[in-house]
C-alpha cells in the first residue's frame, strides 16, 4: 500500500514510523501515544479523502452564520422601516433560512431587502436612528469593518451580498486547490490547535499526506474507505443518535450505518466451533429504527442496539461495515483497544474474525491494544491464515522525566510486548510480599 505514519515529539510520542501494509499492531502502556496515533491518523486521512464534503460543510455553516448575523440584524428594522414591509420581508428569511438548494431566491430577497433600505431615509431622530445603527453594526461585524455614519444600511447589504456569493464561488476553486487552510479549520476544532505536518503526517509513497511545504492536501490513491472504532458504545440506536462534534469519529461511524446502504451477506469466519451468540445474524425490522439479532429458529430474538452485549456489538460494527460493502482493499480500519470490552474467549473469536476479514479483502487494519490475548491470538491465527506476516510496534520511554515514548519495529516478533506485559505480574508479587509482612506482624 506504501502508507506509514510518521511523528515526531507529538504529545506522548518522542518517534514513531509506523508502517501500515496488512494488519500493523501497536502496543504500549497507558500515556504512550498509542490513542493518539489512531486518532490522528483517522482525521488526517477523512480529512484528506473528504475534503470536498469538508469544504461543502464549510462553506455551509458561513453562509447559515451569515444568515444567522442578518436575522439578528433584521430585528432592528422595526425601529426605522415600515413594519408591514419589515414583516414581509422576515417571513420571506424564515422560509429561506435553514435551506441550502435556494440561492437564487435568497439572492432575490437580498436585493428586495437592499430596495427597501434605499427608499428609507437615514434616520435623524435618536430613536430611530440608534435602531438604524444596530442593523449597521451587525452588518459592519459580518463584512470585519468598523462602522461610521458615512455607511448607508443599502451599500452595508450590498457588499453583504457581494461576501455571500464570493463564498459560494470560493468553494469550486477551494476544492480545487485542495489548499490546507480548510483542514486546518477542522484540525483546530477537533485537537484545539493546528497540525504541525512536520511533527505528525501520514505519508503515501514517501509523500506527505499534508504536504506543508505546497500548502496542499494530497488526495490519497490507495485508501478510500476509512473507520476508527474506539469502543462498541459508538453505536447509537436512532433515537439516542446526535452530532458530536466532540466524538466526530462516533458520527461518522453512525453516519454510514444508519444511511441508505442495504446489508448483504454476512461476512462467513467460520464460527461454528463458537457456538452461542456468534452464531446469530441481524437486519433491520421493518421501518428500520431497530437492528434485530437472532441466533437460531429457538434462540432469543432482539434489539442488538438496546439490549445486545457490548461485546456482540464489536462484531456488528465490522460485519455491519462488510455487508454495506465498504470494506475492501482500499479499506483502513483503525480499531483501538478492540479488546476492552471482550470476554477473553471473544477476543481470540475476534481475532480470528479480523484476520479472516484481512483474507477475504486485503484490507489494512490499524490496531492498538495491550492485550496479550489479542496480540497472542493475531499472530498465531494469522501466521495459520496470511501469507503476510502481522506488524508489531511497541512503544518504549525515552525520557523519562517528560514521559515520551518512542515505538520500536519489532516486525513480527512479539516477545518484547509479553516482557512489558510481565512486569505486571512483578508489580502484583510486590503487592502480595508486602500483604504477607503485614500478615505476620
Amino acid at each position: 500500500m506504501g502508507i506509514a505514519i510518521k511523528a515526531r515529539d507529538f504529545f506522548a510520542i518522542k518517534k514513531a514510523d509506523i508502517i501500515l501494509d496488512g494488519i500493523t499492531v501497536i502496543s504500549g502502556v497507558n500515556g504512550c501515544g498509542k490513542s493518539t496515533l489512531a486518532r490522528s491518523t483517522y482525521e488526517l486521512l477523512s480529512a484528506a479523502i473528504n475534503y470536498d464534503d469538508l469544504v461543502a460543510n464549510t462553506t455551509k455553516r458561513l453562509l447559515f452564520e451569515m444568515k444567522q448575523s442578518l436575522r439578528s440584524a433584521m430585528t432592528n428594522m422595526s425601529g426605522f422601516a415600515k413594519r408591514s414591509d419589515v414583516s414581509k420581508l422576515q417571513i420571506v428569511h424564515s422560509g429561506l433560512y435553514f435551506r441550502d438548494q435556494n440561492n437564487e431566491k435568497y439572492l432575490e430577497f437580498l436585493d428586495s431587502l437592499i430596495q427597501l433600505c434605499y427608499e428609507v431615509q437615514r434616520p435623524l431622530s435618536s430613536a430611530k436612528k440608534r435602531y438604524y445603527d444596530s442593523f449597521c453594526n451587525i452588518l459592519c461585524s459580518v463584512l470585519k469593518r468598523p462602522y461610521h455614519e458615512d455607511l448607508s444600511a443599502e451599500e452595508l447589504l450590498s457588499d453583504f451580498k457581494i461576501k455571500y456569493i464570493e463564498i459560494q464561488k470560493n468553494s469550486d476553486f477551494l476544492k480545487l486547490d485542495r489548499k490546507m487552510t480548510v483542514f486546518q479549520q477542522q484540525w483546530n476544532e477537533l485537537f484545539g490547535q493546528k497540525l504541525n505536518p512536520s511533527l505528525f503526517n501520514v505519508f503515501e509513497n514517501d509523500v506527505p499526506v499534508v504536504d506543508g511545504n505546497r500548502n496542499v492536501v494530497l488526495y490519497p490513491d490507495s485508501i478510500k474507505n476509512i473507520f476508527y472504532v474506539d469502543t462498541p458504545m459508538s453505536l447509537m440506536d436512532a433515537n439516542a443518535f446526535v452530532l458530536d462534534d466532540t466524538k466526530k469519529h462516533w458520527t461518522d461511524l453512525n453516519k454510514v450505518f444508519w444511511g441508505n446502504r442495504k446489508f448483504d451477506e454476512p461476512f462467513n469466519f467460520y464460527p461454528n466451533e463458537t457456538g452461542g451468540l456468534l452464531n446469530g445474524n441481524f437486519d433491520w425490522n421493518e421501518d428500520k429504527s431497530s437492528l434485530i439479532y437472532k441466533t437460531s429458529d429457538e434462540g432469543p430474538v432482539f434489539d442488538v442496539l438496546k439490549r445486545g452485549a457490548t461485546g456482540l456489538k464489536s462484531f456488528v460494527i465490522m460485519q455491519s461495515l462488510y455487508r454495506k460493502g465498504l470494506i475492501n482493499q482500499n479499506t483502513l480500519l483503525i480499531l483501538d483497544e478492540p479488546e476492552a470490552h471482550l470476554h477473553p474467549q471473544w477476543i481470540v473469536h475476534f481475532a480470528k474474525f479480523l484476520v479472516m476479514l484481512r483474507k477475504e479483502t486485503q484490507c489494512t487494519f490499524l490496531i492498538s491494544s495491550h492485550s496479550t490475548d489479542m496480540v497472542s491470538s493475531l499472530k498465531f491465527i494469522a501466521e495459520k491464515e496470511l501469507k503476510q506476516k502481522t506488524r508489531y510496534y511497541l512503544a518504549d520511554l525515552e525520557d523519562d522525566k517528560r514521559l515520551l515514548y518512542s515505538f520500536k519495529n519489532l516486525n513480527d516478533d512479539i516477545e518484547p510486548i509479553f516482557e512489558k506485559f510481565n512486569k505486571s505480574f512483578r508489580i502484583m508479587d510486590g503487592y502480595s510480599e508486602e500483604n504477607q509482612e503485614i500478615a505476620d506482624l
